[in-house]
């Protein structure tokens, strides 16, 4: 009798797993327009990149280990992707 009910315990539920996968593919989809969409325009990409290089140059001439920030606007204008401003709404990038 444990046997027969350990077997009707265990069964597959279509409709759970394919809800799920839906919503896993739901939180993909929102994920990469959420941090893959480009909203650096040109001037802050050159400015961040400037600005990136010349704080990572200062750990090296003597300066303050604090200069190493510099990865942050090096990475964010290379990339063309700010997360800080993809969570306050601001796009720098013309309209296409």
């Amino acid at each position: 009798m444990l046997a027969n009910r350990a077997r009707e315990d265990v069964t597959f539920d279509a409709g759970f797993f394919a809800g799920n996968v839906l919503y896993i593919e739901y939180i993909i989809y929102q994920f990469r327009r959420f941090v893959m969409t480009r909203n650096v325009g040109t001037i802050d990409r050159a400015l961040r990149i400037i600005v990136g290089i010349a704080l990572l140059l200062l750990p090296i001439t003597g300066g303050s280990m604090w200069g190493l920030i510099g990865i942050i606007p090096l990475a964010t204008g290379l990339m063309g992707n700010c997360a800080l401003y993809s969570i306050l709404g601001i796009n720098t990038c013309k309209a296409k």
